[in-house]
């Protein structure tokens, strides 16, 4: 299932202080770069994960929240915002 990024992002904004919430997982220095991928849908999709990798570190930079990672496997991460108390 191909999560829905705007409800993520519309997640990132209401966190209750303490709340945790992974945002991604995978790579996301990599799927959030257009140019390294061919095809114009995956170029899309890379534009639509730099979105929600904006959104998470625009409430980093408000103060809102802490910004996680964990690994999962090689290569793989949870990428997670912890809503500040």
């Amino acid at each position: 299932m191909k999560p829905d990024h705007n409800e993520a992002i519309a997640r990132l904004r209401t966190l209750k202080p303490g709340e945790k919430f992974v945002y991604f997982t995978g790579e996301l220095s990599r799927a959030a770069e257009p140019s390294v991928f061919k095809s114009a849908e995956r170029r899309s999709e890379a534009f639509t994960v730099r979105e929600l990798s904006d959104a998470a570190y625009a409430q980093y930079n408000m103060g809102r929240v802490h910004l996680l990672q964990r690994r999962v496997d090689k290569n793989k991460f949870d990428y997670i915002a912890v809503a500040k108390k």
